[in-house]
């Protein structure tokens, strides 16, 4: 299994592969692009800026 597909959008179960993961909550359940951008408009919702690339970045360094 890659890091790709543990990148997994907590709401619709996307993986990074398919569809990019760009938000974070504060309990640190990530967010595709579209949920995100629903989750924004309904409202309630505290959502960060998340880097996929740059974390797939950190781990494969750490991983060697």
């Amino acid at each position: 299994m890659e890091i790709y597909d543990i990148l997994r959008c907590n709401k619709c179960l996307v993986t990074h592969r398919d569809f990019r993961i760009t938000h974070i909550d504060d309990e640190g359940n990530l967010y595709c692009a579209r949920c995100a951008a629903y989750l924004n408009k309904v409202g309630g919702y505290d959502l960060n800026n998340f880097n996929a690339e740059e974390f797939i970045k950190t781990f494969e360094r750490e991983g060697d």
